[in-house]
């Protein structure tokens, strides 16, 4: 990578696909916002993250290659993007909720499938189990738009045909919960909590919200925003606790989640933006 680490590459993408929907805007505001927002980094490790589903959980390891994963959702191969679908964040809702309750241990082919999606196992050769929040959300993400679509087969190759879709219109799909917000700050997506907070912005259904449990400024989980109330966030997640009681450790579900809106929430990809702003 010449000295260049992943996020270097992700954002430099993310300023470019900026560019080419409003250089004006890319050219005068640059990446991302200033302060806060532009200060979530994670590791330089290229195609290497932690991921972890709950704040007393175990990190398990994500190693995957980037660059596939950017020639996938470039859209080299298609002829044309397909229609923005204007009601998204709701229908990515929708379909989410339609895998709520699956586990890894009684439902491993359909958490197989979300991970196949970025050419990942199930698990790693050492036995243990991939992570896939992000992969997740994005494997239903883009079975919404293979819908729209009319496609008569799910399979890899046809859901990799509607990841260009996804980033063109939403946000970058991608295993990597770290990629997904250094583009959505390229793209002018994000929103920090702070900066939430600070304009009384309330987060809204279908949007990204990315966690970071030991508030250090390095994401480590991403889920669905279904409510937003109060002090608190109702959420859908993937590859989490089964249960909002008990045991908050041991995670590989697929659930609804009630989280306190406090500091170990990042911020926001706000799934309705399509031009940078």
């Amino acid at each position: 990578m010449n000295g260049y680490s992943r996020r270097d590459f992700i954002l430099a993408g993310a300023a470019a696909a900026a560019a080419v929907l409003s250089p004006s805007a890319a050219l005068a505001g640059g990446v991302g916002q200033p302060g806060q927002d532009a200060a979530a980094t994670g590791s330089s490790d290229f195609g290497t993250e932690n991921q972890c589903g709950d704040p007393h959980g175990d990190s398990e390891s994500l190693s995957f290659d980037p660059l596939k994963v950017q020639q996938w959702v470039s859209g080299q191969t298609k002829a044309a993007f397909e229609p923005r679908i204007e009601k998204f964040p709701d229908s990515l809702l929708a379909a989410s909720a339609g895998y709520l309750n699956m586990t890894r241990s009684a439902n491993e082919d359909d958490i197989s499938r979300m991970l196949a999606l970025f050419d990942l196992p199930f698990k790693w050769e050492n036995g243990k189990s991939v992570p896939f929040c992000a992969a997740g959300v994005s494997y239903v993400a883009a079975m919404v738009y293979a819908r729209q679509a009319g496609a008569r087969s799910f399979s890899s190759a046809v859901l990799r045909n509607h990841l260009g879709d996804i980033d063109r219109h939403h946000f970058y799909p991608s295993p990597s919960v770290q990629d997904m917000l250094y583009v959505a700050m390229g793209k002018r997506r994000w929103l920090s909590r702070a900066t939430a907070l600070k304009h009384d912005t309330r987060p809204k259904p279908g949007w990204l919200v990315i966690f970071d449990w030991d508030a250090d400024g390095v994401p480590d989980h991403v889920g669905l925003v279904e409510d937003a109330i109060a002090d608190k966030l109702k959420t859908i997640e993937f590859n989490t606790a089964a249960t909002i009681a008990g045991n908050q450790v041991n995670g590989g579900a697929i659930a609804r989640r009630e989280r306190d809106y406090d500091r170990r929430i990042l911020g926001f990809v706000r799934t309705e933006i399509v031009r940078p702003v």
